[in-house]
């Protein structure tokens, strides 16, 4: 049974991250001029969006860690640099493979697509926590936390509070708790 559900719970998130893709790619056509999608035939223009937004993850999926492999020789600048091209050479391949019906004009068009894409879907699963592992386990938490009382929740003993903020020191925290920046922290 459990299996059942972390497949079907696989399937929505696939779902929605392609309905996702699918609105971010309109979002770039409408607002780069150089990237078109049309009907084909009986196919309406959100057909086509969805089966360019299908394509264009798979390519992803498929060719972006290759080429990110192939550049970790040449170093991390490199490797950043050629991140930022993936997506161009992502979109150029899904234009190649869908056109007419969706085009990108050319590289400049298709990096800055890959921008444009990239921030319109950063927008979205950032607002809906699609991404974010954390909204997983923070309601797991809060679900097993309304079905369970912790026995010791009514006592004023002292408990354990682990905090993990890479990079800030306990200097740092001192300071932010002492400036008001960390009332919670704080009142514990």
């Amino acid at each position: 049974m459990k299996n059942v559900k972390h497949i079907a719970r696989s399937i929505y998130r696939f779902l929605i991250l392609w309905f996702v893709d699918t609105i971010s790619l309109m979002g770039t056509a409408v607002i780069l001029p150089g990237i078109t999608i049309q009907s084909s035939g009986s196919y309406p223009a959100i057909s086509v969006a969805a089966s360019a937004a299908l394509l264009l993850g798979i390519i992803n999926f498929l060719i972006r860690p290759l080429i990110l492999l192939l550049a970790v020789p040449f170093g991390m600048i490199f490797v950043f640099l050629i991140g930022f091209f993936a997506n161009a050479i992502a979109l150029l391949l899904t234009s190649n493979l869908m056109s007419p019906a969706f085009q990108v004009d050319g590289w400049l068009t298709a990096f800055i697509g890959g921008l444009i894409f990239s921030a319109i879907n950063t927008i979205i699963t950032g607002l809906m926590t699609v991404d974010d592992q954390g909204s997983f386990y923070q309601g797991l938490v809060e679900r097993l936390a309304k079905r369970k009382m912790f026995p010791n929740a009514e006592t004023d003993e002292r408990g354990l509070v682990m905090m993990e903020i890479d990079g800030l020191s306990y200097h740092h925290i001192q300071k932010a708790i002492e400036d008001g920046w960390m009332p919670n922290l704080s009142e514990m």
